[in-house]
C-alpha cells in the first residue's frame, strides 16, 4: 500500500504493484489509486527509486524504459489519471524502494509514498 505522506498510520490512497523478469531483468511497476481518490498527472510526483542509488529508477520525466499515465483524463479532466506504470532494466539483488504519485485526496493536494518506515529487508 501506499499512504499518504508515506506514514503507515495514515490513510492509503493508492498501491503499488511489481513484477519482474528474470529473463529481460525488467522491473515493472504499476501504482494505481483508491477508489475515491484521484491521481494528479504531475510527471516530477510520480516516480519509483531505491534507497541504494541516486535519482529514480522510473519516473514521469523519462527515467527507466517506459512511462505511461493510466487513464488521463478519464473522468474528462485532462490532468486526473488512475496512476502510472514504468519499467526499468535491474539486476537481480535486493533493493529498498520509494514510490510516489500525487493524488488530489480529501479536497487537496496530497502525496501518497510506500511506507517511509517499512520495507527494511527490500525486494
Amino acid at each position: 500500500p501506499m499512504f499518504r505522506a508515506g506514514g503507515k498510520d495514515k490513510k492509503v490512497e493508492s498501491q503499488l504493484f511489481l513484477r519482474y523478469s528474470c529473463r529481460s531483468k525488467t522491473l515493472f511497476a504499476k501504482t494505481l489509486v483508491q477508489p475515491g481518490v484521484v491521481g494528479l498527472k504531475q510527471a516530477d510526483d510520480a516516480w519509483l527509486k531505491f534507497a541504494s542509488m541516486r535519482g529514480n529508477v522510473v519516473d514521469g520525466s523519462g527515467s527507466g524504459e517506459q512511462f505511461q499515465w493510466l487513464r488521463p483524463g478519464y473522468d474528462g479532466n485532462d490532468a486526473h489519471v488512475e496512476g502510472w506504470m514504468g519499467s526499468a532494466k535491474v539486476l537481480p539483488g535486493r533493493y529498498r524502494l520509494s514510490a510516489h504519485i500525487r493524488v488530489l485526496d480529501d479536497g487537496a493536494s496530497q502525496a501518497s509514498v510506500t511506507d517511509r518506515s517499512g520495507n527494511r529487508d527490500g525486494i
